[in-house]
């Protein structure tokens, strides 16, 4: 456990400090009223964060970035309207206008949908390594270092 102010670990006593019961160390418990010591700490050990291996890799699916320009050829050399191509999907005419001007990009499914009535390629699956999530030995922040940083930005 630490000192709720300062972040030490030396004497830790609980206190009430404008209303709020805190665990502080000796030099800070002058800001407040004693009121004893602090429960003890569990016994169970500290479990390390979960790490994932270096080599894992996941598969993504990303949108084509030139969807606009790929999906107004495709239209136009079937020889169909935005309004026609809107009907023969199921959607409004407006989200074809804004797919093609590139207004608005399409979610997974949609864009699903126009891959097999264009027969053209929207989706692309690009693999991303995952980097490893590693545990920071350290306490985390305290109300002292907030106002650290606080007074720093001031």
């Amino acid at each position: 456990m630490n000192c709720d102010l300062c972040g030490s670990e030396k004497n830790l006593v609980k206190a009430i400090i404008e209303k709020s019961t805190m665990t502080v160390c000796e030099s800070c418990r002058k800001y407040g009223k004693v009121i004893g010591k602090p429960a003890a700490p569990p016994t169970t050990k500290k479990k390390p964060a979960m790490t994932r291996p270096p080599s894992e890799r996941q598969i993504i699916q990303v949108i084509r970035p030139d969807l606009p320009a790929v999906l107004t050829k495709k239209r136009t050399e079937l020889g169909l309207k935005q309004k026609d191509l809107a009907q023969k999907i199921a959607e409004k005419e407006s989200l074809i206008h804004k797919m093609e001007s590139g207004h608005f990009v399409p979610s997974l499914s949609l864009a699903r949908k126009l891959e097999k009535f264009l027969h053209v390629r929207l989706v692309e699956q690009h693999e991303e390594e995952e980097q490893t999530i590693r545990q920071q030995k350290g306490t985390g922040l305290t109300i002292g270092d907030l106002l650290k940083m606080k007074k720093d930005v001031n």
